[in-house]
Parts: C-alpha cells; sequence; structure tokens
C-alpha cells in the first residue's frame, strides 16, 4: 500500500476516531473557549547553549495523563493494540512496538526497525527511505494483523514507543515537506492546487500549474477545513498515539531524540543499529530550518488564525507542555 491508499484507508475509519471537536475543547469549527488560554511567553533563564537535559520519563508520562485527563480519555489495561491507528506497527523479530506520527522522524526510525528486522539490508539512500520504509511496514507490520497473526499476549510483552514533536514545528515542517516547493511531492500536488484556487479565487488552470500555496494559504486552510478533512497528515499527533487505548513503555520528544533515542536502541538491544541523521545542519533544535521558519511565518498570522491553530493543536501543546513560537527556547517542552 502507498500513501496515496493509506489517506482512502484513513478517510474511511475515520469516524471510528476520537471526534477531532473533543481535541479542541468540545467546540466546532474551532470556537474559542475558556479552556483556550493565551499563549505568551514565560519568564524563564534564557541560556546560549541547549539544555541537553532531557525531560524524565515520569515527567513525560505525567503531562501525558493531564492531556489525557483533559481529553476526558481513560486507559483501562491490558493495552488493546488493536484499536490502534493505522500508522502503529509490530516488529516481531526484535518485539518492538512503534507509532509512527507523520513528521516526527517516522521514516528514521522505520529505517532502523526493518535494517533490525532483516528487511532492509544494507546502505539506503536516505531520500529513498520515506518510500522503502513505508511501503515495507504498511504492507507487513500493521499492528491489527500482526496481533492476528502472533496473538495478543505476544504482542502485549512488546517494548513499544513514540515519537512526538512541538506542534508548530510540526505544522511547519509538514508545510515544507508537502506543499513549498522545496521538495517535489507530486502525490500532493494537487492539494496544493486546491488550496491556492480555495483560498486565492484563482481558478485559471494554466496559473494555477505554476503555483504554490504560502504557509498563511495553509494555515487558513487549515483552520476553514478542521475536522472535515480526512488526511491524518494534518490531523493532532493525539490522533495517531494509541492512547487511550495503550500505553506505551517509553516516549521521545523529538527534540531531544540525539539523547532519548539511544535509551530506547539500548532498551530492544540495538546498539549496532544506526539512525539516520537530520538533513537539518544544525543539532540545536532551537536553530533548525522548520524552527526558524516557524518563528517567521507564525508571527505574520492573522492572531485570530494562529488562536485557532493553537485550539485546534491544544492536546498536543499540552502533551510536553510545549513552548510556543514566541519563546526563547522554542521548540522545546518547557520541564
Amino acid at each position: 500500500l502507498n500513501e496515496v491508499q493509506l489517506i482512502q484507508e484513513t478517510a474511511q475509519e475515520a469516524d471510528k476516531l476520537p471526534a477531532l471537536e473533543e481535541i479542541s475543547g468540545g467546540k466546532t469549527n474551532f470556537e474559542k473557549d475558556n479552556l483556550n488560554v493565551e499563549i505568551k511567553d514565560l519568564s524563564l533563564e534564557v541560556s546560549n547553549e541547549l539544555n541537553s537535559e532531557p525531560p524524565s520519563q515520569a515527567w513525560v508520562f505525567n503531562q501525558l495523563r493531564k492531556t489525557m485527563s483533559w481529553l476526558d480519555w481513560k486507559y483501562s489495561p491490558p493495552n488493546d493494540w488493536e484499536r490502534c491507528s493505522l500508522r502503529t506497527y509490530y516488529f516481531h523479530k526484535i518485539k518492538t512496538i512503534f507509532t509512527g506520527v507523520p513528521k516526527t522522524g517516522c521514516s528514521t526510525w522505520l529505517m532502523a526497525l526493518l535494517h533490525a528486522e532483516g528487511e532492509m539490508m544494507g546502505e539506503t539512500d536516505p531520500e529513498r527511505a520515506d518510500t522503502l520504509s513505508h511501503g515495507t511496514v504498511f504492507a507487513h507490520h500493521r499492528i491489527k494483523g500482526m496481533v492476528e497473526a502472533h496473538g495478543k499476549s505476544v504482542v502485549n510483552g512488546a517494548y513499544s514507543f513514540a515519537v512526538v514533536r512541538n506542534p508548530w514545528t510540526r505544522l511547519v515542517s509538514g508545510y515544507r515537506d508537502l506543499f513549498y516547493g522545496e521538495k517535489k511531492n507530486e502525490q500532493y500536488r494537487a492539494i496544493g492546487i486546491h488550496i491556492v484556487r480555495e483560498m486565492r479565487g484563482i481558478t485559471d488552470p494554466e496559473r494555477l500549474q505554476d503555483l504554490h500555496p504560502t504557509f498563511a494559504d495553509y494555515a487558513k486552510w487549515l483552520v476553514k477545513k478542521g475536522s472535515h478533512h480526512h488526511d491524518r497528515y494534518f490531523y493532532p499527533q493525539v490522533i495517531d498515539l494509541c492512547i487511550p487505548h495503550a500505553m506505551y513503555d517509553f516516549i521521545i520528544p523529538l527534540e531531544h531524540s540525539e539523547v532519548l533515542s539511544k535509551k530506547v536502541l539500548s532498551a530492544i538491544n540495538l546498539h549496532g543499529t544506526y539512525l539516520l541523521g537530520s538533513y537539518d545542519k544544525s543539532s540545536d533544535p532551537r536553530y533548525q530550518k522548520s524552527t526558524l521558519h516557524a518563528k517567521e511565518w507564525l508571527s505574520l498570522l492573522d492572531p485570530d488564525v494562529t488562536d485557532r491553530l493553537y485550539s485546534f493543536y491544544k492536546a498536543d501543546f499540552m502533551l510536553m507542555n510545549y513552548s510556543n513560537f514566541t519563546h526563547p527556547d522554542f521548540p522545546l517542552p518547557l520541564h
């Protein structure tokens, strides 16, 4: 199955997922509610160097419990992995469960896990990683089929983890990947043209072929479409995570993945496994391209659009108490 087929399947399964209105505070059409507090800078000391100490897993899971409580989601053991999203996978040989949330480095992890399974040997061109890794896991590792093949007790004994990311940089990274024109993405080109047509009112097919949506176009379109858009690429991360049906053993904030990924690899005995590095030259997430673009582009949006986007992704911000784009330590978790 390719990404287009995944989108089609996801649309069919959308009614089985928690309603996005629940995540935006029980309001439809991104109405503001009393829970949507103003997002502004906190008066914290700013360091010139990245604080390399990641949040503890105790802190991470305390934040997860707060988020679930706000959503009124309740976890009841044992884990029920069969009810998880299409992006949760099981790797039987290494007894590992992984949820690949889009734009959190999931292709990198899938490549590493497939190498460990012995299904993708040798060096692989990083530019082909996304196609190769997703094609293989879609066909052979989706959690529901693996539970049916190996049994619940076997799968429940596996080590499980997921990666999450600051919603602002994830949003910008998705825009850059799909619509900005930095990369050629034919699968989403039709959606990009549709965004330009809908948000700018341009209908001439010849003109549209040479146009890409601006970030402002993209942001306004997300606000307008909201939960009526069935492509999970644009959904909040909490939709793809297996909560409340299952609880992970480990959750990595992408901003601290350089340290925490080593702990996960050690836990599943993959000491010789490598992870493809970020294409970004800066190892400090505060100075990576998506962060710098986020600061600039989000600051130029109409404040009402920014507020509505925040309301839409509020549960994702709560996951790791993520910093706002105006905060000096953006995009780090504030722990």
